[in-house]
């Protein structure tokens, strides 16, 4: 542990747990602890959103770095080849370092995965364009909870109501 308690170590499961012999490995924290599976890793104290399904070792994927971020644990993975290989689902593209794109403050959702950017700069940085991503409605718009679809531009976008249409600038 370091001065301030901090430690870089993994819990140990707890002896006498009783876990089938299911093998979908499991890495969790930001330690990256790896379990054999995810009873073992909820027997260690950690829950399902603090872990994500591990990249099988067999897996043969390019060395490539294009990061994606996936599921609701946004679990990060070196690239969709990996993501794919450990099960992942709905992954969004990460920007990649260095892009310079101006402070506008836009966002935008890309992709049946509904991936959320800043604006539409870092959104094509992510490899999404235009006509792939529909105007955010901002978080702090209250509109009345109904559900009366609107389809509204060239990127056929979809929103809940015209008043959610309205407040995210749609056209």
């Amino acid at each position: 542990a370091d001065a301030a308690g901090a430690t870089d170590c993994c819990a140990q499961v707890p002896e006498g747990v009783a876990c089938t012999a299911d093998s979908t490995p499991v890495t969790c924290g930001s330690e990256q602890c790896g379990y054999s599976n995810q009873c073992l890793a909820d027997a260690a104290g950690y829950s399902s959103d603090q872990c994500c399904n591990a990249v099988p070792n067999d897996v043969a994927c390019a060395a490539i770095y294009e990061p994606v971020t996936c599921g609701p644990s946004s679990c990060v993975y070196s690239s969709q080849c990996e993501a794919d290989a450990a099960g992942a689902t709905d992954c969004c593209a990460q920007v990649p370092e260095g892009v310079a794109c101006t402070a506008d403050s836009t966002p935008v959702t890309c992709g049946s995965e509904q991936c959320g950017y800043s604006n539409q700069c870092l959104a094509d940085a992510a490899g999404y364009s235009s006509d792939q991503c529909c105007n955010a409605v901002p978080n702090d718009v209250a509109c009345a909870a109904i559900y009366e679809p609107v389809t509204c531009g060239p990127s056929s976008c979809v929103y809940s109501s015209q008043c959610e249409a309205d407040a995210a600038g749609a056209t």
